[in-house]
């Protein structure tokens, strides 16, 4: 099973319902370069950075599925697929 940082991922969550909820664009890049981070951690690139943004946005995003679900909820959905989320 492939680890995710936890610390980054949080982040991503943060940063992600922030800009929901204040639509401050500014933010965003700090968004990427969390994203990228994390997929350098996790598949030793960039190229998969999108893959962090894309599920945090579609689950507490603007027009998310669950817009109060906590971040344990993400974590999950990442084990559901084969990563758990890690210290």
């Amino acid at each position: 099973m492939k680890t995710i940082d936890k610390n980054l991922l949080d982040e991503i969550i943060r940063i992600t319902q922030k800009y929901r909820k204040t639509g401050d664009g500014d933010i965003l890049q700090a968004r990427i370069t969390m994203a990228q981070d994390l997929s350098t951690k996790t598949f030793g690139n960039i190229s998969r950075w999108t893959n962090f943004t894309d599920l945090a946005r579609a689950i507490v995003g603007i027009a998310g599925l669950d817009t109060n679900a906590t971040n344990e909820t993400i974590y999950e959905i990442f084990k559901l697929i084969g990563y758990e989320v890690t210290e």
